[in-house]
């Protein structure tokens, strides 16, 4: 397995993380909101965990896409790769506008996890998908090394918030995409 593969290969199982967590909490606040008394429904451990999870995820992600723009502003002006990136930075579906739905959760649980799961399933996730496959086809190693900006620290601090979170995942949830 070469060094494009093994980040390609990590950062994919960050996105399938994120989108399990999102998906978990949505359930759980639902459920939730359906058994509190009078409508009221506590976040828990489990969702004030999901939310410092994908703070760092998400942010991670953002950064990622941060460093896309500046490898776009090394490309020639007009060229097709910097036209095709530009539009791809624009398009809807970004980790910033994640972290701001992200933010507005805790306004309306039940509501609020639901929203981020559907745009985290959605424009963000497709978004993430056509980033991949345009660097895939045109970026070699050391662009992906440069977007990514994966080391040990990184990988390591990511998967100990992941399993953290597992640990307070109530029994009749699982963490699945």
């Amino acid at each position: 397995m070469n060094e494009t593969e093994l980040i390609r290969g990590q950062l994919s199982s960050e996105r399938a993380r994120v989108v399990a967590v999102v998906n978990a909490c949505a359930k759980a606040a639902a459920r939730a909101d359906s058994a509190a008394s009078g409508g009221e429904a506590s976040p828990g451990a489990f969702a004030a965990a999901c939310t410092d999870y994908l703070h760092a995820a998400l942010g991670a992600f953002a950064e990622r896409d941060r460093r896309l723009a500046a490898l776009c502003t090394r490309l020639p002006a007009g060229s097709r790769e910097r036209r095709a990136l530009e539009a791809l930075l624009a398009a809807p579906g970004t980790s910033t506008a994640a972290l701001e739905q992200l933010a507005a959760v805790s306004d309306a649980p039940r509501r609020g996890w639901r929203e981020l799961a559907h745009y985290v399933a959605g424009a963000w996730n497709a978004r993430r998908d056509a980033i991949e496959a345009l660097l895939g086809a045109h970026y070699g190693t050391r662009d992906w090394r440069a977007v990514g900006a994966l080391d040990a620290e990184a990988i390591l601090g990511e998967r100990a918030r992941f399993a953290q979170l597992r640990t307070l995942l109530p029994a009749d949830l699982e963490l699945a995409p």
